[in-house]
């Protein structure tokens, strides 16, 4: 008969009791490494070894030769892997023979034992409460909102109280200084945020929320780095970064330009259709006094740019208009532009052509350009600046934030497999990603 021992059965304590014969299962690195540690072993098993070669001295029999002995065994298995170790412990118990099985990499007996971790029997998220007694319209009340619409767009059901709900799958805590120990419910399934932790009672606060078990969901990772360097465990903390609202629109650069459109052809008026074919309007938009602009100016509204046009020359309106330009633009090579001196008074960045009087302004010409290549060149690099500078909270919605807050919810009820939980790897580093979550060294 085959005996599955437990992992507090001593295997030392239990060889010392009974003069049985030890052999080690299987013939692979576990055993090789620590076979010293186990004295007086008789041979290694091994279902796929060949048995004309030894083991640190040992001869290797295969499972079928362990019913030749007639005496009992005790066999102790050496993996790391839980899967592989079933089969064998099932491999075993087809044979008749007398053995005790150990497991040595969960045997109380070694310091690579690692406790059993308890999981809960998962349950699905469907009612989210969100507790926030902000209620004058500052932005923790603006966060509740706006988390409990988006959870609802992903159809779970989410409300706003003050006290916690019993029968919610997840109380949400917004103030942490609010919670008391009293209400947690027993499943551990209350989350906190945690923001502003400036005082040694907030730092006392936080930890209570740990002893607790409780997780807080931190809004940054320098909040949670600094609570972890105050002592509280790593395991009840994670981040989610906030979201914003999406309704603030790009700032454009204002592109300014105060010539006219000479009917010679000698500034080349096709130039600014070239150039702005291929810049967004998302991130530019124009402003031009000048005669003969009208044809240029409606295409341009027809690829999508804002236009400002005067076309005639009002001296007001002018100086309001440098003002409010970002860039201003000069393609033509007649020894200099005198919009250009008026540019440089606002503090505008120019792009001129390097000619005529443009050299003589000592740090004037911003940037100098000669071909409408040169013009597309500069406003491309511009537009980069921008789209650089706006992508991280391009992703930063309402609704990823909600998403990442399922995430570490259905971690807590049980209910998220590896798969899913790995799904937005690489995409961002809060949520899910910041969870301290607890893995056996020994895969199961």
């Amino acid at each position: 008969m085959v005996h599955i021992m437990e992992c507090t059965d001593s295997i030392s304590e239990f060889r010392k009791r009974n003069n049985y014969k030890t052999i080690l299962y299987p013939a692979g690195t576990t055993t090789y490494a620590n076979y010293k540690y186990i004295p007086d072993v008789f041979c290694v098993c091994d279902s796929f070894a060949d048995t004309n070669t030894d083991f640190g001295g040992m001869k290797i029999i295969r499972p079928q030769d362990l019913c030749k002995f007639n005496e009992p065994l005790i066999i102790i298995i050496c993996l790391k892997w839980g899967k592989a170790k079933k089969e064998i412990k099932e491999l075993l118990q087809t044979l008749d023979i007398d053995a005790y099985v150990f497991d040595f990499c969960n045997n109380t007996d070694f310091n690579c034992y690692k406790p059993a971790i308890e999981k809960k029997s998962p349950r699905k998220l469907e009612y989210v409460h969100i507790i926030c007694h902000d209620r004058g319209g500052w932005i923790l009340s603006k966060m509740a909102s706006r988390l409990r619409d988006a959870l609802e767009r992903k159809n779970i059901r989410a409300d706003i109280g003050t006290i916690p709900e019993p029968a919610a799958d997840i109380n949400h805590w917004m103030e942490f200084n609010m919670v008391e120990p009293f209400p947690f419910n027993m499943d551990n399934t209350d989350t906190v945020m945690i923001t502003h932790t400036t005082f040694k009672d907030h730092l006392e606060r936080v930890k209570i929320l740990a002893d607790y078990k409780k997780l807080g969901i931190c809004m940054s990772k320098d909040t949670m780095d600094t609570l972890v360097s105050w002592g509280i465990p790593r395991e009840y903390l994670c981040y989610i970064n906030p979201a914003q609202d999406g309704v603030i629109k790009v700032k454009k650069y204002v592109i300014g330009i105060t010539h006219r459109n000479q009917v010679d052809n000698r500034k080349r008026k096709t130039a600014l259709i070239d150039i702005c074919r291929e810049i967004s309007p998302q991130f530019f938009a124009l402003k031009i006094m000048g005669s003969g602009w009208e044809e240029q100016v409606q295409e341009l509204e027809q690829m999508g740019f804002e236009v400002e046009y005067h076309s005639r020359f009002d001296y007001e309106k002018y100086n309001a208009l440098m003002q409010t330009i970002d860039l201003y633009l000069y393609w033509g090579k007649d020894e200099g532009n005198m919009g250009f001196l008026d540019a440089v008074a606002a503090g505008a960045e120019t792009l001129v052509t390097p000619q005529g009087f443009h050299l003589d302004v000592k740090n004037g010409l911003t940037y100098p350009c000669d071909t409408v290549r040169d013009f597309i060149d500069v406003l491309k690099h511009k537009q980069r600046i921008k789209e650089k500078r706006i992508a991280p909270v391009r992703e930063l919605t309402w609704d990823s934030y909600a998403e990442k807050h399922i995430k570490i919810w259905k971690f807590l009820l049980g209910s998220i497999s590896e798969a899913e939980f790995y799904e937005n790897q690489h995409l961002y580093e809060d949520g899910e990603f910041s969870v301290f979550r607890y893995r056996s060294l020994w895969y199961e």
